[in-house]
């Protein structure tokens, strides 16, 4: 033999020690990129240090990768050695020769003393069996697989007819490594079973763990190679166990890779269950890093998924092994998305997430000032209700009418106040902005005068949420000046201006106001209003708001059981709103599909006047018809500009008018008997026509008298105004629009507008009809302008009236007389009073003779006359029971064409009263079919009762 090389006795002695081979998958990267999954950390877990329990032999000296150096160096030209140590074996095996034994017993005693078997072995050590098996290790260790195969397979039967398990099983486990490496194909397929019964001999009947999962990795390579990957996940998943959980955990994280290969379609969410539970071992076995890996990339299949109680139970463990491992950004973001979103947890669970969340808070602003920017989940903001408040709200209630009726006042009160032509820069001054509004330009606001953003909240979670501090986060910039000025921690980061600096600052040009406490209970929707008052012009943003959240007290002692208490953290939210959607794509610009929305941009410009408007003696009920008078107090804030051009706008100006300063007319008010809506006031001779009140003439727009047009800083004015009920009965609201510009022409604001509701309601009252008709007998009388006026009056309401009514005409015009009129007819007991009553026109206007007939006759039903107009109280009107005709019937009677004949009818009464001829009628039928009915005139006819001298 040459110097330096050892013989093979000398080699197979030194190498073959059992051992454990962690295998990895070197393809598991590119497994996961193609099916759109990413390693969190480039870590091949097999090729880290695994836990082994496996003793080296004694006879090994140094490490194994020495030996395998050695084994290296010493095939080099092993071909007389191999032919050698063939023919060697053959011969012992076939003779049994002593000159083997040697080398029999060194192998057997290495394997004894390798494993610690606890299996005994009655096989000596120059058994024959022994020598087949090496001989079948020497084989493959050249390569001569078909050899070795049956050697091994030779050497399987008897072991298994003395009943060796563990030399079986080993025997086993060569022979479908020889015919794996031999060539598998479908004739000869690779041997599953035979590695099945050797890791099953393994676990169970030589309860050696190591040695199962030795065979197990052989067994899986050798299937991976074959594309066999559920078998291989089978395999590995049924090594687990509770004896060692890192081992699990490999084993459980190579199987997850091996769903992502199995079949045409990847086994996604097998793949992330047994990620999962790789994560859960590796925990176990105290390796945070790899546990936080493994729940890293299971989270890429679960998340968005709407597997909400998955997705929970992973974020969870992120964050608290982030936590442990002091990666506390990635805690944040952890439970972060646990608040975020709507969650099925319990309660009590959620409180345990909050409180979880709050101590990773804690420990970031611990670590770094920066943090008390960071923008917290809970609770949600629905930008698209947000409203911004532009100047004190004086009726909240008047910006939530028809915001086009607004509108439509404000132009027409505009084009009123520049002599009837709207302005080309006209814009409308919105007090309100919301969705509902126009807002694509910025909006305008005042020195002064606050900006109210009003933010709906909603409590996403069970469980009660605390706020505290909350306030308004904006950016400024002033007309003087040229930097941006902002009270948010990020934005003053970024800049040079120091934080004690930056908060005098801040306060000097705007005044931020603060909610100190609000209490969201769980799953409520809650709008809160958050103020800013700016003190100097320029351009103001707001960009969100900032607040403290933390636990209730009821929480706290919920969770002191938990560990330590957190306090509450302070954080924000951003406000981004945007307008509706553009009609056309096609004209978007660099992306944007939406149209800009400026509610949260409003340009603070110079002082102008604020009109403050107020009512006395508003009327909450009013009778169907009836006028009351209140006064409008209208007054300038001090220290503010004139006011002047002052109008009213109205959509319904029947229900109002303005009256006049009068001081003959103040106590008209405040009388004793406030329930009595009529007055009678004498005409004073100086007055030839006394006006009371002006209604609005033009555009819906009424302009005040001269000395409440114009209003100084700090000034005020009170003006009547008559308040008419609607004829309906019902809830009603008068709407008034305040149209003012100031007297100083120097603002960007051209003029400004203030609503204002009054609300009352209608009752029933009397129901009136009036009627003039030609009087004969007052033509008669030497009256020829004379009409006979009939006044009817009916009480609607249902409601018991207490005090009697009395009703009076009240007088307009001077050169009307009213007085009453009726028709005198002298009559003695039993005699009847004939009467020409009235005379019928009646005109053929075809152009053939008709045929008529004339019928007088009484209506039915007859009507009924509620009142009369004479004032003698002992007449009442009567229905016609003493009445009757004493003209006959005119039956076919012959008109030419074009004629007009005049029938006069005659009546004869009876009795003494008061008759209502309105319930008479004559019906006059033409030969060709058609009827027709004509009342007579509605008026009444007294008859009296001649007295004697």
């Amino acid at each position: 033999m040459q110097p330096g090389k050892r013989g093979v006795q000398e080699f197979i002695q030194g190498v073959f020690a059992p051992m454990i081979t962690a295998q990895c998958s070197p393809d598991a990267e590119d497994v996961c990129r193609r099916n759109n999954l990413s390693f969190v950390e480039l870590l091949q877990p097999f090729c880290q240090a695994v836990e082994v329990t496996v003793r080296p032999p004694n006879t090994i000296q140094g490490s194994i990768a020495t030996k395998l150096r050695l084994c290296v160096r010493d095939l080099n030209n092993p071909l007389p050695q191999l032919a050698a140590a063939k023919k060697l074996l053959n011969d012992s095996v076939a003779n049994v020769q002593p000159s083997l034994n040697e080398s029999g017993a060194s192998l057997s005693s290495i394997k004894a003393g390798c494993y610690n078997l606890q299996v005994s072995s009655n096989y000596g050590q120059d058994a024959p069996e022994l020598q087949v098996r090496r001989l079948g290790d020497l084989a493959f260790l050249f390569q001569l697989y078909e050899f070795a195969y049956q050697a091994y397979h030779s050497a399987k039967r008897d072991f298994s007819s003395d009943s060796a398990w563990l030399h079986f099983a080993g025997a086993q486990e060569m022979a479908a490594l020889a015919v794996f490496m031999a060539g598998v194909n479908a004739q000869r397929p690779f041997p599953l079973r035979y590695m099945d019964s050797a890791i099953d001999l393994y676990l169970n009947t030589c309860k050696l763990p190591q040695l199962a999962t030795r065979a197990a990795l052989l067994s899986t390579e050798c299937l991976r190679h074959l594309g066999q990957h559920s078998s291989v996940a089978a395999q590995l998943i049924r090594l687990t166990s509770e004896d060692s959980d890192l081992r699990s955990a490999l084993l459980l994280e190579q199987a997850a890779y091996c769903f992502l290969q199995a079949g045409t379609a990847p086994s996604v969410r097998k793949y992330a269950f047994h990620v999962v539970l790789a994560g859960h071992r590796y925990s176990k076995a105290g390796h945070r890093k790899h546990s936080l890996r493994a729940y890293q990339e299971a989270l890429q299949v679960y998340q968005g998924r709407n597997w909400s109680l998955a997705e929970d139970h992973i974020h969870f463990t992120i964050g608290r092994q982030s936590t442990y491992l002091k990666l506390l950004q990635g805690a944040h973001e952890a439970f972060h998305c646990l608040l975020a979103k709507h969650s099925e947890q319990s309660p009590t669970q959620q409180l345990l997430f909050l409180r979880e969340y709050l101590l990773v808070l804690k420990m970031l602003h611990e670590n770094d000032l920066a943090a008390a920017t960071v923008l917290l989940p809970v609770p949600e903001v629905h930008t698209s209700s947000t409203r911004v408040y532009l100047g004190p709200v004086a009726d909240e209630g008047a910006l939530w009418g028809d915001l086009g009726t607004w509108l439509k006042l404000e132009e027409c009160a505009a084009a009123v106040a520049n002599d009837g032509t709207l302005p080309a820069t006209f814009r409308p001054q919105l007090s309100l902005l919301s969705d509902d509004t126009d807002n694509g330009a910025r909006p305008l606001t005042v020195v002064g005068e606050p900006v109210t953003v009003e933010l709906e909240l909603r409590n996403p979670l069970q469980i009660a949420l605390q706020l505290s501090q909350v306030h308004l986060l904006w950016s400024f910039l002033p007309s003087d000046r040229e930097d941006l000025i902002s009270n948010d921690r990020a934005d003053a980061q970024a800049s040079d201006v120091p934080l004690l600096g930056l908060a005098s600052l801040t306060s000097t040009l705007i005044n931020t106001g603060m909610l100190d406490e609000v209490l969201l209970e769980s799953e409520q929707k809650q709008r809160v209003r958050l103020t800013l008052v700016p003190h100097c012009t320029g351009d103001l943003h707001v960009t969100g708001f900032a607040y403290r959240v933390g636990l209730s007290p009821t929480q706290l002692d919920a969770t002191s059981d938990l560990g330590p208490l957190p306090s509450p953290v302070s954080g924000r939210q951003l406000l981004s709103v945007q307008g509706p959607k553009l009609k056309n794509l096609k004209t978007a610009k660099n992306g944007q599909f939406y149209s800009p929305d400026w509610r949260l941009h409003p340009t603070v410009v110079a002082a102008m006047p604020q009109l403050t408007v107020s009512f006395s003696n508003v009327p909450r009920q009013l009778l169907c018809g009836e006028v009351q008078r209140t006064v409008l107090h209208v007054s300038n804030a001090p220290n503010l500009p004139e006011l002047s051009s002052l109008l009213i706008a109205s959509p319904t100006p029947q229900l109002f008018c303005l009256g006049f300063n009068d001081p003959d007319d103040e106590g008209a008010l405040g009388s004793a008997d406030e329930g009595i809506a009529y007055r009678e006031k004498p005409l004073q001779s100086s007055r030839a026509a006394p006006v009371l009140a002006q209604r609005p003439t033009a555009n819906f727009v009424c302009s005040l008298p001269e000395a409440v047009c114009r209003i100084p800083g700090g000034g005020d004015a009170s003006v009547p105004l008559w308040i008419r009920g609607p004829d309906v009965v019902g809830r009603h609201t008068l709407r008034l629009l305040f149209y003012y510009e100031s007297a100083q022409k120097s603002s960007r604001l051209t003029h400004r507008v203030l609503y204002h509701n009054i609300h009352f309601s209608t009752l029933p009252s009397l129901a009136l009809q009036a009627s003039a008709r030609q009087s004969v007998s007052a033509v008669g009388a030497g009256s020829p302008n004379g009409l006979l006026v009939s006044l009817q009056a009916k009480n609607l309401s249902e409601a018991a009236i207490e005090r009697d009514g009395q009703i009076k005409v009240v007088m307009g015009q001077q050169h009307v007389t009213l007085k009453d009129f009726h028709t005198l007819f002298s009559s003695v007991p039993g005699q009847k009073v004939r009467c020409s009553l009235v005379s019928l026109v009646v005109h053929n206007s075809s152009f053939r003779t008709v045929t008529v007939s004339i019928e007088p006759a009484v209506r039915t039903p007859p009507a009924v006359v509620l009142s009369s107009p004479v004032t003698t109280p002992e007449l009442v009107a009567t229905d016609v029971g003493g009445f009757s005709w004493v003209t006959g019937i005119r039956r076919h009677y012959p008109m030419k064409s074009r004629e007009t004949v005049t029938f006069p009818l005659t009546a004869a009464f009876s009795m003494a009263g008061t008759y209502n001829v309105a319930a008479l009628e004559v019906s006059v039928l033409t030969d060709d079919g058609r009827l027709s009915h004509e009342p007579l005139c509605p008026s009444l006819v007294v008859v009296q009762q001649h007295r004697a001298p």
